[in-house]
């Protein structure tokens, strides 16, 4: 305990250096003013004292390696003055650039160790947030997947408890079985998507397709969807390699995004630009913007900003994590911009694009998704 608060204080501040500089000048003296033969005790006191300083500060490379090479041109000269004045053993030069390299050697052993240990601490910290993704995953997909279940048999339970139900009554509960075995069919298929990309991404099958046909399909039949004003505008002749498929169901979690959030009297826009050798899609809207607390969290799965308006619409929280898990997985980039006062704009950025006609092979790849 005595020793922990010595070493505690002598290594505040600045202390240690000034200590380690005073018993230095200290050493060299006793190398100087004693007998050539004990001479050399002094002399390796100075590099146990640098090196056992060093361990308690750990200072970075510039300090560490101006120590040494210090160590070992006030050593080096006072042995060689000790050399030619004091008779010491000539062989004692060879200690210095030993000592010197010994030094230095537990120097770089350190900062390797630290490294290490930093690399240690950050894939500690990568698998203990990846168990929480994975424990919140399985917990929200647990109660999503319940929720519609736990709907659907509360409305049998009550079926004719005060007698036989009548047509409207089955026909209504019916209706009411239906939509939440949908919502488990579209949570499933999410999460099939999800696990397909979470195992290997590059699986996808992608090939060359056209572009202008391809954005053409997909937001031909989402226009007839709702009372919204729609704007079609795309200007990207020529091809891309993309999955249609993986792609389009992308694409349409962000239309229905739109949708979701949007009333009849708001605005959808839906417009594609070729730049350069990047193809950019935009879907923007008129409608209720995203609190900017939570723009940092919209790609996170499950994550919903109102969890009771998208119980309202049907979302299930993956819809924009499978927008960026898609995106990443063709090599691009997804981004969102919005104001708490309303209005929302997500940028998808793709590679390969090419600008030009139909290459020759290239698909249509008009994909095979439905909206619903």
């Amino acid at each position: 305990m005595i020793l922990h608060r010595v070493i505690a204080l002598a290594a505040a501040g600045a202390r240690a250096e000034w200590l380690l500089a005073g018993f230095c000048a200290v050493c060299l003296a006793g190398m100087l003013f004693l007998d050539a033969t004990l001479a050399p005790i002094p002399f390796h006191f100075i590099y146990a004292a640098v090196t056992v300083v060093y361990g308690l500060r750990l200072w970075r490379i510039r300090g560490a390696m101006f120590a040494a090479l210090a160590t070992g041109a006030s050593t080096g000269g006072m042995t060689v003055y000790n050399v030619i004045a004091s008779n010491e053993p000539g062989p004692e030069l060879i200690e210095v650039p030993l000592m010197t390299m010994m030094v230095i050697a537990t120097i770089w052993h350190v900062r390797s160790r630290q490294r290490a240990a930093a690399v240690v601490a950050a894939v500690a910290d990568e698998r203990q947030r990846m168990i929480q993704r994975e424990y919140t995953f399985f917990a929200n997909v647990t109660h999503d997947l319940m929720t519609p279940i736990t709907i659907a048999r509360g409305h049998i339970d009550i079926l004719g408890r005060s007698g036989s139900p009548t047509a409207d009554e089955l026909a209504d509960t019916k209706q009411v079985i239906v939509d939440e075995l949908k919502r488990i069919e579209s949570m499933v298929g999410d999460l099939l998507l999800v696990g397909r990309l979470d195992d290997d991404g590059a699986a996808l099958q992608r090939e060359r397709i056209d572009a202008e046909d391809f954005l053409h399909v997909v937001a031909d039949r989402w226009s007839v969807i709702g009372e919204r004003s729609w704007t079609i505008d795309i200007d990207a002749p020529g091809t891309f390699v993309a999955d249609g498929n993986t792609l389009a169901q992308a694409i349409d979690n962000v239309i229905e995004n739109a949708v979701s959030y949007t009333s009849a009297s708001d605005a959808i826009t839906f417009r594609a630009r070729g730049v350069g050798t990047d193809l950019e899609i935009e879907v923007a809207d008129t409608g209720l913007g995203i609190p900017e607390s939570a723009i940092p969290h919209v790609f996170d799965r499950f994550y919903r900003a109102d969890r009771a308006r998208s119980r309202t619409t049907g979302g299930s929280g993956l819809g924009l994590a499978i927008v960026r898990d898609v995106v990443d997985a063709h090599g691009g980039q997804v981004s969102i911009e919005s104001s708490p006062a309303g209005g929302t704009r997500l940028t998808i950025v793709l590679p390969e694009y090419r600008r030009g006609p139909r290459a020759r092979g290239a698909s249509s790849a008009r994909p095979s998704t439905a909206a619903t």
